[in-house]
């Protein structure tokens, strides 16, 4: 991953966006713009797919999840965690 995908991913950081509902969509689109450096990056898969479920966006959550999944099969979140994260 490069630093600027790094950069980006602790900048957006859920745990200081997830209470805000309007700062949801910034959150995911600068998972879109790491993703855009390092297309293979996992973790902001992985966050944007919990952003998208947080606003109702449960296809393209689960789009980021299953290519996760694909580029890194040890990167599961527990259930508990994206449910309690989606309310």
């Amino acid at each position: 991953m490069s630093s600027l995908a790094r950069w980006l991913l602790k900048a957006s950081s859920f745990q200081l966006c997830r209470s805000e509902e309007s700062k949801l969509s910034a959150c995911a689109a600068c998972f879109g713009q790491a993703l855009i450096l390092d297309p293979r990056c996992a973790m902001a898969l992985l966050n944007r797919g919990i952003g998208y479920l947080q606003q109702g966006r449960e296809a393209e959550a689960q789009q980021d999840f299953n290519q996760c999944l694909k580029i890194d099969p040890t990167l599961k979140p527990e259930p508990e965690a994206v449910v309690g994260e989606a309310r």
